[in-house]
């Protein structure tokens, strides 16, 4: 790193200074009976990699080092070594979309021939596919790339309908609603398979119209389903909490944060399970936590364009180290800003 950018790291608070020495637990006035010492990451953090992922911001995954080749050089975050898992863009973005073997003016002048061949290739895959899905009853592995697939394909559709392409509009409502009638459907006839994920969700697709009788009730779907019951913490009506880029960020490393904390048996979780709740009090304390996994999963954030873009003002902009000093701050911020008042 460039003397800039350690000098914005000696700006911001060391997020390992508080995973030393928690406090006793009758200093915390927590209810939980936290006896057993909380371990604190150090060489440890590469065990903790495969017993809980790694945050990753939205977009982004880790993936087993041998399937990294299949994206491309620029959607590979964070290469680690085999063995080990590795950070990759696969959301919407078109940064992650597979490089063309040709230019855009070439590819746009194929010749009917050239088309169907090429159509023909991207689907004469069958056997795998099928072979895939039958793998994917009983491999979690197997069913994460048939999501993975799905996901970037359907980021492509996304990215042709904001060019205004009327097909790929088609099909991207197609395939909402679509998906919107199938939870509705298994939660009516097996609540129980939905509930799980729907406790820990702060929101539920449903189909909305403007006639009465075509709209789904999604008072009774959200209820049946015990919608947001395990959700981690309370969204306070007085929380100052902004819903730009920085806002889903800071809310979404806080929710990995109680995530961890309740699924990890790791240290990671065995430190978490000693923090008092989330409250103004308290959450500097585990903002200090959230950045050292933030820092831990992106060492250089100013080089992450999602992170990047958050900085605006030019004169934040002049250096390396600047850009990172200003991404932190303004992460923080919004994440102090979702305490709920004590």
């Amino acid at each position: 790193m460039n003397s800039a950018g350690a000098g914005a790291a000696d700006r911001t608070e060391d997020p390992r200074c508080d995973m030393k020495k928690p406090k006793p637990s009758h200093a915390r006035g927590d209810s939980r009976d936290h006896r057993k010492k909380a371990s604190s990451p150090t060489k440890r953090d590469e065990t903790l990699r495969h017993r809980f992922p790694p945050f990753a911001l939205d977009g982004h995954v880790w993936l087993p080092h041998e399937w990294v080749a299949h994206y491309p050089a620029d959607a590979v975050l964070k290469q680690n070594d085999p063995g080990k898992l590795s950070l990759v863009r696969v959301g919407p973005s078109t940064r992650c979309f597979p490089k063309p073997t040709e230019s855009s003016a070439a590819i746009k002048g194929w010749t009917k021939e050239r088309h169907m061949a090429e159509m023909e290739r991207l689907c004469s895959d069958g056997g795998a596919t099928g072979n895939v899905f039958v793998r994917a009853r009983v491999s979690k592995d197997a069913t994460n790339c048939i999501g993975i697939h799905t996901n970037q394909f359907f980021g492509m559709l996304m990215e042709l309908a904001k060019e205004k392409n009327e097909a790929a509009i088609e099909y991207v409502l197609q395939i909402t609603r679509q998906g919107c009638v199938f939870l509705k459907g298994l939660s009516e006839t097996n609540p129980e398979l939905l509930r799980p994920a729907a406790r820990r969700s702060w929101r539920w697709p449903v189909l909305k119209s403007l006639h009465p009788y075509l709209s789904d009730e999604h008072e009774l779907i959200c209820k049946n389903l015990q919608l947001g019951q395990d959700t981690p913490f309370e969204i306070h009506p007085s929380a100052r909490w902004k819903t730009d880029a920085a806002g889903v960020i800071a809310f979404c490393l806080l929710t990995y944060l109680y995530d961890a904390r309740e699924r990890d048996a790791g240290p990671l979780g065995k430190h978490l399970s000693a923090f008092p709740k989330f409250s103004e009090d308290s959450a500097p304390r585990w903002w200090k936590v959230g950045q050292y996994l933030l820092l831990l999963a992106y060492p250089n954030p100013e080089r992450v364009p999602e992170l990047e873009s958050l900085v605006k003002a030019p004169s934040h902009r002049k250096s390396p180290g600047r850009v990172r000093f200003r991404i932190m701050k303004i992460l923080r911020d919004r994440f102090l800003s979702l305490a709920p008042p004590d």
